[in-house]
């Protein structure tokens, strides 16, 4: 069903096919009122780049129109519909039936559509909660048998709300039923609370039990902010209104988030459409004419920003990107604490190397799949020769390691002394970010192709050294044990610890700090010597 291009965390640029064209993910599809349309739908293919949009078939049933949907809407690209859902949501019902809605979608021909689903929203309780995925699960087997044209693509939506089990049960139960999308629902009261920490929750219950061959559909979510973290966690496509209903509260949409019209003094904007006017100009404006031109300039922000997403997916650089937007705002820092949570899902889908170097500029950074999957893997790691004698090396800025002055002037004093043929060391590096590195490894990516501060960014020593410790318990054979470390502040803190660790491990050791110049390395090399 899909074709994925590129892939970076759980995001994919990839293509499935519909009855009227191909779909490019990831999409932000937006929101078409049936009748109140502010931004004309041929316009918004033709300017803006919208190759799908979605209405709402409910609404539409009520005007009493008839026909393709396409000329309806005057729109030649690829239209989804829902079911009215939302509007059960916010009024509590709707008038017509599950299987009113499936007909009602096929006869004006939709591209994709959606069946009646209860929506749980954000605040519901347990009860309400699970009566919401029961039903929905119940109209969703339903709607099988009640399909007669294959062309549609059919959507199957997720419900459970702010309750992770009910979510994942919605999950399971509904990718067993031919459903070619599946949809997470009832987003959107929580990213109005901006309980973005909930929506990671929800949607990651949800990712883990759908298959990779499903697209997957968010509800509701059309707020540039939070595009990079939706995408990061594998939403395929998004629909909302936001553009437009933003617009009519004068609030101007932006990829850090939004501004009201009347605080903004300067021309703040060089798009096509802001580019025509002053921000003077922008406030003196008829009503219907501004509220149309901030909807304009409010899609081509949502455009815009999908498509700095699918070039940080081509590049391998979309975490660095959702890092970018944390400092927008603070619920954004919850989100990402739940996000790391999921680490180990994220590294199994993520790809292996890429082409650019990997960036570490914050505390989040240790969190990216590569990290990880390196840290894992030398969970059960062992050195090719099994030697006695152990060298740990506090890893030199200057990547590869063995090549790093520091290392390359160690190598040349000891290299000098008597013993030099005759007693043999593994070496292991130790680095603040990455953990434990052998010699061995120091060429493979992304050991050697990354971005590092001068300064250390995290104080870690806890877990460095829980990993060193795993790593000589499961590598018993050495007896002597030489620990190279900076004259840092870091490295001195963690030199405290090493010596409490040799101590209960009873390994003998010696710990050295130093600046690497010839003078102190010469030292080294003559006490190794004597040893």
């Amino acid at each position: 069903m899909i074709e994925i291009i590129h892939k970076d965390l759980l995001a994919r640029i990839a293509r499935f096919r519909t009855k009227t064209g191909i779909v490019e993910t990831p999409t932000f599809i937006p929101v078409v009122h049936p009748t109140r349309v502010l931004i004309p739908p041929r316009r918004m293919y033709d300017e803006f780049g919208c190759k799908i949009i979605i209405t709402n078939a409910y609404l539409l049933s009520k005007t009493g129109k008839q026909g393709s949907i396409h000329d309806i809407l005057d729109y030649p690209g690829i239209i989804m519909t829902d079911s009215g859902a939302y509007q059960l949501l916010i009024y509590g019902d709707v008038e017509i039936t599950p299987k009113q809605i499936i007909n009602l979608q096929e006869e004006i021909k939709s591209d994709i559509a959606v069946i009646l689903d209860i929506p749980t929203g954000g605040q519901a309780n347990y009860q309400d909660a699970m009566e919401t995925v029961e039903e929905t699960l119940r109209r969703a087997r339903e709607s099988i048998s009640q399909r007669t044209n294959p062309d549609i693509l059919w959507v199957g939506p997720i419900q459970g709300g702010t309750f992770p089990n009910l979510v994942v049960k919605s999950a399971q139960e509904i990718v067993k039923l031919d459903f070619p999308i599946i949809a997470i629902g009832s987003p959107t009261q929580l990213m109005e609370q901006y309980q973005f920490d909930a929506l990671v929750d929800l949607v990651m219950a949800a990712k883990t039990n759908i298959p990779v061959d499903k697209p997957v559909h968010l509800f509701g979510a059309g707020h540039p902010l939070i595009f990079p973290l939706i995408v990061a966690m594998g939403c395929d496509l998004f629909d909302s209104a936001a553009y437009a209903l933003f617009a009519k509260h004068d609030r101007i949409l932006t990829s850090e988030g939004t501004y009201k019209l009347q605080e903004i003094h300067d021309d703040f904007c060089t798009c096509p459409t802001c580019s025509r006017f002053s921000i003077s100009e922008i406030k003196h404006l008829d009503k219907r004419d501004r509220i149309q031109l901030l909807a304009e300039h409010n899609l081509r922000i949502c455009q815009n920003e999908i498509r700095r997403i699918k070039q940080a997916i081509r590049e391998g650089r979309l975490w660095r990107l959702v890092e970018s937007r944390l400092s927008s705002h603070p619920a954004l820092v919850d989100a990402m604490k739940k996000l790391v949570s999921h680490q180990n899902f994220f590294e199994k889908y993520s790809p292996v190397t890429k082409k650019r170097a990997l960036f570490i500029t914050s505390q989040w950074s240790v969190f990216q799949p590569e990290i990880i999957r390196h840290q894992t893997r030398m969970t059960i790691y062992s050195p090719p020769r099994k030697l006695e004698n152990l060298i740990i090396i506090s890893a030199p800025k200057k990547r590869p390691y063995h090549k790093a002055i520091e290392f390359e002037r160690f190598k040349n004093q000891y290299s000098k002394t008597k013993v030099s043929n005759s007693i043999l060391f593994d070496v292991l590096f130790l680095s603040p970010y990455f953990g434990l590195i052998p010699l061995e490894i120091t060429n493979v990516y992304p050991i050697a192709q990354n971005e590092i501060p001068g300064s250390v960014l995290i104080e870690n020593q806890s877990k460095l050294l829980e990993q060193l410790r795993e790593y000589l318990l499961r590598n018993s054979q050495y007896t002597n044990i030489f620990a190279i470390f900076a004259l840092t502040d870091y490295w001195k803190s963690f030199s405290r610890y090493c010596r409490r660790l040799f101590n209960k491990l009873e390994k003998e050791c010696k710990i050295f700090h130093t600046d690497f110049s010839n003078q102190s390395l010469k030292q080294l090399s003559a006490y190794l010597t004597m040893k």
